[in-house]
């Protein structure tokens, strides 16, 4: 008797692993369920079904006649029972992400400064940056509190070369600015065993807008993090830039210096809230200034990452954040802003 169950229970157990085996094929390719609900069924576009708790006949619900217009409807002509039960037992068999997993840094920037983390090897990515000019409180809501003001973008493009090598070029609206450089892991996370981890962005940023003194810098940012727990990742980032004063004002110094400090507060694996400061503290710095700050809400999905954010400045740029903020507001300096993230793999 103990022979046979045991017997039943190998077979079953190899029945169950054929059918995962089979549900990855189809979830993966034929079907194309991962292009929503993410490769490893974390959840993407749609949810996560990683280690899913709904039944399989709600789960038959759902995909024959989905709730969500997004959700593809798949007739049993096209998706066979068989198939459905195979990608179903796959999903089941699958461990939802957790916190500790995810990585400490989500972006290559926090909001608008760098962090330690570069795109991974083979990946090119596209940000997109967008600072509103008018503040919320001047705007109010007769102005959609700032949404119907003129804008800052900024884009760029960062390519993962090597692990620790990580080129990037891009533009500005802030005086037409070219930015370019490479970014280089200096310290890994955990290479010293201990959660610390330090890059450098070096390079230089080009003013291409007419009637400037001072057209060309180079710039070194060098973002220091450190991962404390699952949900807490904290940094700091020394900034150096030459030439800061484009105006080049009479006496003006040649050099400005600022510190940079970030955090990343993990509510879960897809959203976190991130705040950043930045103060001068050398060198040239803007007449009527103040320190400069950003705050917001990170949507990370697979490739994909959004931040809507609150700032008291328009720059997108650390070369522009070391002088300072100008004050621009009339009632107030806290304007809206946004940054886009598209990760592409080759």
């Amino acid at each position: 008797m103990l022979v046979a169950l045991a017997t039943l229970a190998g077979a079953a157990t190899e029945a169950a692993a054929q059918d995962a085996a089979r549900g990855f094929d189809l979830f993966q390719t034929t079907f194309e369920c991962a292009s929503c609900h993410g490769a490893a069924a974390e959840g993407g576009l749609g949810p996560t079904l990683a280690g899913t708790r709904l039944s399989l006949d709600e789960v038959r619900r759902q995909v024959r006649a989905p709730s969500s217009r997004r959700m593809p409807k798949f007739p049993q002509d096209e998706l066979s029972e068989e198939h459905l039960e195979a990608i179903y037992v796959y999903v089941q068999s699958m461990q939802p992400p957790t916190l500790a997993e995810k990585a400490t840094w989500w972006n290559i920037e926090l909001l608008n400064l760098p962090t330690p983390a570069l795109p991974a090897r083979g990946d090119l990515e596209l940000h997109f940056g967008h600072r509103f000019s008018e503040s919320v409180a001047d705007a109010g809501f007769g102005g959609l509190y700032g949404l119907d003001s003129f804008a800052s973008p900024a884009f760029w493009f960062s390519y993962g070369l090597h692990p620790r090598i990580a080129p990037y070029v891009g533009r500005s609206a802030n005086f037409a600015t070219w930015e370019y450089g490479v970014k280089i892991a200096l310290l890994l996370e955990g290479q010293l065993g201990v959660p610390l981890s330090v890059a450098a962005n070096i390079g230089g940023t080009s003013l291409d807008a007419d009637r400037l003194a001072n057209t060309s810098r180079f710039t070194l940012e060098v973002p220091i993090g450190i991962r404390a727990g699952n949900r807490v990742a904290l940094q700091v980032v020394p900034v150096f830039t030459t030439n800061p004063d484009q105006f080049g004002g009479p006496g003006s110094p040649n050099s400005s210096t600022a510190i940079g400090f970030g955090g990343s507060f993990k509510l879960s694996t897809k959203f976190s809230l991130d705040g950043e400061y930045i103060t001068n503290v050398g060198g040239f710095a803007r007449a009527g200034t103040v320190d400069q700050w950003q705050a917001g809400l990170t949507i990370h999905v697979r490739k994909h990452w959004f931040s809507l954010l609150l700032t008291n400045s328009d720059f997108t740029t650390p070369d522009f954040m070391a002088g300072g903020t100008v004050p621009t507001g009339i009632k107030g300096n806290v304007r809206l802003g946004f940054n886009l993230v598209r990760a592409f793999s080759f």
